[in-house]
């Protein structure tokens, strides 16, 4: 897994249903408004791409972690899509 450095900094969070506003998205749900600005103070790393079902499975055996429930519903069990409901 490839792991990509990202530095402090502010960035604009969250959504607006406003044409021409900094986040616009017509779909945007009341949940994500209003954009605004964060920073963050630290920075982190991150996979460079998702996990997927099939490296999560390889985790869930070497550890004994327990399934996503999502692994029951066909939606979300592929072997390439990325793995939810686990944090």
């Amino acid at each position: 897994m490839t792991l990509l450095w990202v530095p402090p900094g502010t960035f604009l969070m969250g959504s607006s249903k406003t044409p021409g506003t900094p986040g616009y998205d017509r779909e945007a749900y009341d949940a994500e408004k209003p954009a605004h600005p964060v920073t963050l103070t630290q920075g982190f790393y991150i996979a460079q791409h998702p996990v997927t079902n099939a490296a999560y499975q390889r985790y869930v055996r070497a550890t004994g972690a327990p399934e996503p429930a999502a692994w029951q519903n066909r939606r979300f069990n592929d072997p390439a899509q990325p793995v939810v409901t686990v944090s």
